[in-house]
């Protein structure tokens, strides 16, 4: 072998030598996916983009879901836009990393978090300038100085002297009134879990939450030292569900031994009709509170919290409330006056009685322009809501009452749907002696009012007799209750009502008063079929009554 193949070979050698060594050393260990250990699934790593939603900028190349641990690691930021949905297990948000909730005038992203949470992230929620809207910190902990220093739309008080406060202000529960501009970026109050504020922006745009996200059951701290409204609101980074049709686990079955039983429902201000919207069980529409929204709640005696849990969460990120709507019977009455609108509702259901129905009848959370009705069996609560068994018998004659704070031209405008079979319904004007007939649709009529409280003047009259007879006794209705006959509809001072058996004997009577309801006692009268006649300025109309006591 000559030298140069001798030298040669020697270099093959120590190459093929210097290849085993490299190649011999171990890799770094791998899991079962494949994934370097230090490197989970979870991990976001942002290699395509911010959108927590594409699955390359996740170690796992899939985006995580209800089961999986989320790390933002540090230096990463990481976004859920403004129509997006996210899920995961626990939740790390490394320093120097963030997260972010978007939001804008389409939708606010929503992120449902099942386990525990470390790190601060930021919630974005769109609004719009030149009203009022109710809030509630998803990040609880933060500050209202640091929400107002964020939140640059919000409004700064423009009185003189008074310029670095802003227009952000909570609930007086015992005096039943809103505080003044107390706040501004110094202030060092916590935005407590649940707790709801009225904000005032100056410009269309975000206010932005930062913080810790809350996570897990929790409770608002909540009274009843005066009328019982709290102004509370959603603790989540996602939608929660209210009613029975937005789910079995819901904010007011949830909350029923907190609330006021007249009162089982949500109020949401709504700013372009300067009322409050009520959301209740008997809704047949599926309602959501969306992330950031806060809304008001009557409490009963002794409350000193309300709950929220986590089972109540779910994804509905669009900014509006409301699912696709399924209407049973029902009418709606809306009364509208320089600018105010009120509205008040009757349905009809299988699980309503006449009386109070918990989450089903909601009393009327009162602006000074408002329209209610009252139980058929009267607690003495206005209702904004009243439902109804769905076989009404005869019928009935429904008070309706009108506040309002100032004189002038009402319109009301009345909407029946899926009328039952074999009723009619008449809109009733005393005052004007006018019975207006109502058909499917929508039925508009305005009237002349005076300030303060208006009733014995407007009924809704549903019948299985023609409306609008010409005896006025005809238009009595009269039902059966526990303890007593109720005569609804207006009479005129000296008439009577007289119960008799079916053997002509006269068990008891009275004088009706002048007005739109009558009780009768039948305390000690055995159930049984009885005849009830009703004598009104020398006409007399006799009705057949069963009572079951």
């Amino acid at each position: 072998m000559t030298t140069m193949n001798r030298i040669k070979t020697v270099i093959l050698l120590v190459i093929s030598i210097f290849s085993i060594t490299l190649y011999a050393q171990p890799l770094p260990p791998t899991t079962p996916s494949g994934l370097r250990v230090g490197t989970s699934a979870g991990t976001f790593t942002g290699n395509v983009s911010t959108d927590w939603g594409t699955a390359g900028n996740w170690a796992g190349g899939s985006v995580p879901t209800s089961s999986i641990d989320v790390t933002i690691a540090d230096g990463k930021n990481a976004v859920i836009g403004s129509e997006a949905t996210a899920y995961c297990n626990g939740l790390t948000i490394e320093s120097g990393s963030s997260l972010t909730i978007e939001s804008s005038a389409t939708g606010t992203g929503s992120l449902i978090v099942s386990g525990t949470v470390n790190g601060d992230a930021t919630v974005e929620r769109y609004m719009t300038s030149g009203a009022w809207h109710i809030i509630s910190s998803p990040t609880p902990g933060q500050t209202v100085g640091a929400f107002l220093t964020a939140s640059t739309t919000i409004k700064a008080n423009p009185n003189a002297g008074y310029e670095t406060y802003r227009a952000l202000k909570d609930y007086n529960e015992s005096g039943n009134i809103w505080n003044g501009l107390t706040y501004t970026t110094a202030s060092a109050d916590l935005m407590s879990i649940g707790k709801g504020y009225a904000v005032w922006p100056a410009s269309d745009g975000v206010v932005s939450f930062s913080g810790t996200l809350s996570q897990g059951d929790k409770t608002a701290t909540v009274a009843r030292a005066g009328y019982g409204w709290n102004c509370i609101g959603n603790p989540y980074s996602s939608a929660i569900a209210i009613n029975t049709a937005a789910g079995t686990s819901n904010f007011i079955n949830v909350n029923s031994d907190n609330l006021d039983p007249s009162f089982g429902a949500i109020y949401v201000w709504n700013q372009s009709g300067s009322s409050y919207s009520v959301f209740s069980l008997s809704d047949e529409t599926a309602y959501y509170l969306p992330v950031g929204q806060g809304f008001f709640v009557k409490v009963k005696t002794g409350a000193s919290q309300v709950s929220f849990t986590s089972a109540t969460q779910q994804h509905q990120p669009t900014a509006t409330f409301r699912s696709t709507v399924a209407e049973s019977p029902a009418i709606t009455l809306s009364a509208s006056m320089n600018g105010k609108q009120s509205t008040a509702t009757l349905r009809f259901s299988d699980n309503a009685t006449t009386g109070l129905d918990f989450g089903y009848d909601a009393g009327i959370f009162k602006t000074g322009f408002d329209i209610y009705t009252k139980l058929v069996e009267d607690n003495g609560v206005d209702f904004a809501i009243q439902c109804l068994p769905s076989d009404p018998g005869n019928g009935f004659v429904m008070p309706v009452g009108l506040d309002a704070t100032e004189s002038g031209e009402v319109e009301f405008t009345i909407k029946a749907v899926n009328l039952l079979e074999g009723y009619q319904l008449a809109f009733e004007d005393t005052v004007n002696n006018q019975s207006y007939d109502l058909a499917e649709g929508n039925k508009t009529m305005t009237f002349n009012v005076t300030s303060g409280t208006t009733l014995n003047r407007f009924y809704i009259n549903m019948s299985k007799s023609p409306t609008g007879m010409e005896n006025t006794v005809k238009r009595l209705i009269v039902t059966s209750s526990k303890g007593k006959i109720i005569v609804w509809g207006e009479v005129k001072t000296g008439s009577t009502a007289l119960l008799y058996d079916l053997q002509g004997r006269c068990l008891t009577g009275i004088q009706l008063n002048a007005g739109a309801v009558n009780c009768i006692p039948t305390t000690g009268i055995r159930e049984g079929v009885y005849l009830l006649r009703l004598n009104q300025q020398g006409t007399t109309d006799t009705r057949k009554i069963a009572i079951n006591d």
